[in-house]
């Protein structure tokens, strides 16, 4: 019987701290920096879904994706016109 190889599987480095800098990495585009410690503790009390939760839920965040909150609207008027008066005139 042969012997298996040794897997050459990379594996992933899940310390807390390697898990919020990579949150912070890919939504906000940034190290945390200072925020570290306290975004660790929170991982480790609310976990991956709280910690994105914050992040998300953050000025800083929204002022990098304003347009994932804008709500595009049709022009009704274009669509349906002959529901719509022309020209502002009477009622």
């Amino acid at each position: 019987m042969k012997a298996r190889a040794a897997s050459s599987t990379p594996t992933a480095d899940l310390r807390p701290e390697t898990v919020v800098a990579a949150l912070f990495e890919s939504l906000l585009g940034r190290a945390p920096g200072d925020q570290m410690a306290a975004y660790v503790q929170l991982l480790e009390t609310a976990g991956v879904a709280g910690v994105t939760r914050h992040l998300i839920g953050s000025d800083e965040f929204r002022a990098r994706a304003p347009d994932a909150y804008a709500v595009k609207l049709p022009d009704l008027s274009a669509l349906m016109p002959e529901r719509y008066r022309q020209g502002g005139g009477e009622s």
